[in-house]
């Protein structure tokens, strides 16, 4: 398996051959001390499945979960813009400071098969904080090319993951990996 990282995201690219595999995340909202899973994005925002319909959630109320499996699929990512604004600190080593700035992510992505309800979660860290910036993609077509942005203001935070849903079920995307783990609220890495 051909292994590729690109450092300015944290993301790993692997080649795969099969659609299905196990393991990885799952976003869920908070709500009243309960973890529901998220089912869909509307406008920007989560909306949860409360059992017997879906209630909006909050951005700031989400977490990511572990999942025992990945959603039928693989989703093609290519990234054409990752831009990140700020005053760089070259003191000791490359820091961005303290001033408001603003992210870009733009990216294409294609679906090997027919996939409803899509949409991609960003993941940002700020000194041991997590935060999730979500787009909806829609229903993406087997082949045709969708091509989506995220465009927000940011401080500290930095983006680590990519990470594509379809419905509750992440799907498995050429910027995630066949195989890993959360531990401790840190992506760890894991091969097979």
């Amino acid at each position: 398996m051909k292994r590729l990282f690109r450092h300015s995201l944290v993301l790993a690219a692997i080649s795969c051959g099969g659609t299905f595999a196990m393991a990885q995340s799952q976003l869920h909202c908070l709500q009243d001390g309960l973890l529901y899973p998220v089912a869909e994005m509307r406008s920007g925002a989560p909306y949860y499945d409360a059992g017997d319909r879906l209630i909006r959630g909050s951005r700031k109320s989400l977490t990511m979960l572990p999942s025992s499996e990945f959603g039928y699929g693989f989703i093609r990512v290519e990234i054409l813009e990752n831009v990140r604004s700020g005053k760089p600190s070259t003191k000791s080593s490359l820091k961005f400071g303290p001033e408001r700035a603003w992210y870009l992510l733009k990216a294409r992505v294609v679906a090997d098969i027919d996939l409803e309800d899509c949409y991609c979660v960003l993941r940002f860290e700020s000194y041991g904080e997590v935060t999730f910036r979500l787009k909806s993609l829609g229903n993406l077509k087997a082949g045709q090319a969708r091509t989506f942005e995220i465009f927000t203001s940011v401080g500290y935070e930095t983006p680590q993951q990519l990470h594509i849903y379809s419905g509750k079920e992440e799907i498995r995307s050429s910027l995630v990996p066949g195989d890993y783990r959360y531990d401790f609220g840190q992506l760890v890495m894991a091969s097979n």
